[in-house]
């Protein structure tokens, strides 16, 4: 069997959906995207959402990759992670867990959300003063 890559798919609100529905929201969402030969390997569901251990054929990877492996999916995009190049088998499934062969960016590793910051206390006061009636040229109302 020839290498293939592993994919990582995170799937927002997809606990209710079949595979099938799943492939269906990718073909329709993403132009030039042909579902048809992929392979889910494993499928688990985690609270509101689902992962996928996948492959796909040649010409869905170049498309992948020349969309840096974002693609539209439901209201929103997410982001397609390479796996590992594996013979692919039962014996090399067996224990794969999504999330944890993810690889995590620093930046949201360390980035820490502290306190809103002058700009977000000025939209919520400004807000705030609209729905009681307020000018929001006049500031607080």
């Amino acid at each position: 069997m020839p290498r293939q890559e592993v994919l990582l798919g995170f799937f927002y609100r997809s606990k209710n959906d079949d595979n099938e529905t799943i492939l269906g929201f990718l073909e329709s969402q993403n132009d030039d995207m042909d579902t048809t030969m992929w392979k889910i390997l494993q499928r688990t569901v985690r609270n509101d959402h689902v992962e996928w251990a996948f492959t796909v054929d040649m010409a869905s990877m170049k498309l992948l990759e020349a969309r840096s492996f974002v693609v539209n999916f439901k209201f929103g995009q997410t982001l397609i992670r390479k796996g590992r190049s594996e013979n692919v088998g039962a014996q090399e499934v067996a224990g794969l867990n999504p999330i944890d062969r993810m690889e995590v960016d620093s930046d949201v590793d360390d980035h820490e959300f502290g306190e809103p910051g002058p700009s977000m206390i000025a939209t919520s006061q400004t807000i705030g003063s609209c729905a009681k009636g307020g000018d929001p040229s006049q500031g607080k109302g």
